[in-house]
């Protein structure tokens, strides 16, 4: 049996938004490491980590690990938008109420304030060396085997509750498969990190965001693209699209250097072979196809940014998603 890893599963969650109705808000859904993200965030309420790991999980994060801390109208907060569970879409979408329901400021502000001093205390107490590890790792790391032991503390005791249900691999589209359905963002915590430290793959940085993720696809930007639940249409990418489009001028400028170059040694290398005679037919053959790769694509003058994932795509991932 085929079980997909924590990131491969879809994350949903209702994107609320202050002073927006909780009916106008999209519920949506994206894929990635959630517990790199709420340990790189310098507070809770940073829009980055609304935008992918979602409100309604870091708040019942914080209600789960805290118990009785912090005011009644913050641990409440998504119950009174009709949010019973941080993965589920609000009831006021089947039943609206006569008076429209609205996220208050001040449950953000106690977010970015206490609440986020709580949970950082707890991540340090219970994940501090896990997390030096994973913030460590760059291009082709892998995690230390060493902290395997720590990891399975953790998630004897947070992951009770996950469990298997059946998935189609959202790269194949075909592939039926399992993958652990989490009820708190504890479970999905412990998932992501037995994963993590039992498979050992090798990380990936996303060029875009600098998010670690996992593929075996020639890729360098990340999963963290939001997907209306609706619809499944892209709204919103890792990185703002002019960023994007930035990198893909920088990689196709890169391109036409290395193929420059390479034309050009292939004429030195022919040059060599014929005893350095330039009217040997194979040196002459060399010279034009540079010739005619340069007339077509042109003259670009100046340097080509450096970008660290060369050889491989950014995905735009325009279109729909499967879940």
């Amino acid at each position: 049996m085929v079980v997909q890893p924590p990131w491969r599963m879809p994350h949903a969650f209702e994107r609320v938004s202050v002073d927006v109705p909780i009916t106008r808000t999209p519920f949506v859904f994206t894929y990635g490491l959630t517990v790199t993200e709420l340990w790189r965030a310098s507070s809770l309420a940073e829009q980055r980590l609304r935008d992918r790991v979602g409100l309604p999980w870091i708040i019942d994060l914080h209600n789960e690990i805290t118990r009785a801390a912090g005011s009644m109208a913050f641990r409440r907060s998504m119950t009174s938008l009709g949010i019973g569970k941080p993965g589920e879409p609000s009831s006021v979408r089947t039943s609206p109420p006569v008076t429209e329901r609205v996220l208050d400021q001040a449950v953000l502000d106690e977010l970015a304030g206490d609440a986020s001093a709580r949970v950082r205390k707890f991540a340090i107490s219970e994940l501090g060396l896990v997390m030096s590890d994973l913030d460590e790792l760059r291009q082709g790391g892998r995690p230390s085997a060493a902290l395997l032991p720590l990891v399975r503390e953790f998630e004897n005791y947070y992951g009770r509750g996950a469990h298997l249900v059946p998935t189609i691999d959202r790269l194949t589209r075909s592939k039926r498969s399992w993958g652990l359905q989490c009820e708190t963002l504890l479970q999905r915590l412990a998932a992501e990190l037995l994963f993590l430290y039992t498979e050992r793959p090798a990380v990936k940085r996303c060029v875009l965001c600098d998010a670690i993720f996992i593929t075996r696809e020639k890729r360098a930007n990340c999963f963290w693209t939001l997907w209306d639940g609706a619809t499944d249409h892209e709204l919103q990418r890792c990185a703002p699209p002019e960023v994007f489009d930035n990198w893909g001028r920088d990689e196709t400028a890169l391109a036409h250097r290395r193929t420059r170059k390479l034309l050009t040694e292939r004429i030195r290398q022919e040059k060599k072979r014929a005893g350095g005679n330039d009217n040997h037919p194979r040196v002459i053959k060399a010279r034009e196809a540079r010739d005619d790769y340069m007339e077509a694509n042109g003259r670009r003058r100046g340097r080509a940014q450096r970008v660290t994932a060369s050889r491989i795509q950014v995905v735009p991932e325009n279109g729909s998603a499967l879940r």
